[in-house]
């Protein structure tokens, strides 16, 4: 395990060198929940971290490579040149490991957050940071703390200074599939929520039931209408392999 604050200024470092090269790049996962959360950094939220995720642009994929390189990363040179498009990765001396996707999130499902990385300097917004936490379908205890984190520490609104419930109803409008995720997730994080000691289960259950009714309140799309016709008698997700 590595110093959540030591990973945490590797982080800052490599998305403030991305700047001034003039690429995009920001942090995600558990370091960017912890770079937005003041509640992670203490029980009951609190854990360990192995690794450090980004987010980039396929489009300054070399460069990146060449960045992570002159910050003392190896880079991991197969995977790269068969993946360098959609994900990179890369290794430290400590055996720390850098993952870097671009473009698209893919896990259970996949989403498009091109055009989402201009709108907060050093992270994901908060948005964004809960669809990634909140499209696990088989979520481990850390997923579940650090969404709590951010439902802790954040407001629900349809404004990006917080977390954004009507960029998130929106896309959700569009998608079957993941409305179905994410609402599942949704109501399993007002259980585990009431289970932790230290932090307000009135505040975060709020939070995260006004996000529900939002998704389920907001005009749904032709094909979301047609994709809930056939419900779960066909999968709506995906189960990520590890690498």
């Amino acid at each position: 395990m590595f110093k959540a604050a030591d990973l945490l200024a590797q982080g800052r470092t490599a998305v403030a060198e991305a700047s001034d090269r003039g690429l995009a790049l920001r942090m995600m996962g558990g370091i960017g929940i912890l770079a937005r959360c003041p509640s992670a950094e203490s029980a009951p939220l609190a854990r360990d971290y192995n690794d450090l995720d980004f987010f980039g642009l396929s489009r300054d994929s070399a460069a990146l490579i060449k960045m992570f390189k002159e910050l003392g990363y190896t880079a991991e040179n197969r995977f790269n040149s068969l993946h360098g498009h959609r994900r990179l990765l890369f290794k430290a001396d400590d055996d720390q490991h850098v993952d870097v996707l671009l473009d698209h999130f893919e896990m259970c499902h996949k989403l498009d957050l091109r055009a989402r990385l201009e709108i907060d300097a050093e992270t994901l917004t908060l948005a964004d940071l809960a669809i990634t936490k909140l499209q696990v379908v088989e979520a481990n205890d850390k997923d579940l703390t650090d969404t709590v984190a951010l439902f802790a520490d954040h407001d629900v609104s349809e404004d990006a200074e917080v977390i954004d419930s009507g960029y998130i109803a929106k896309i959700c409008a569009n998608d079957w599939g993941l409305h179905k995720t994410l609402t599942n997730s949704l109501e399993r994080m007002s259980q585990y929520v009431a289970t932790l000691e230290g932090i307000s289960h009135d505040t975060v259950a709020a939070r995260l039931k006004k996000m529900a009714e939002q998704i389920d309140a907001a005009p749904k799309s032709r094909r979301w209408k047609m994709r809930a016709r056939v419900g779960e008698r066909a999968k709506w997700y995906e189960l990520p392999e590890e690498v």
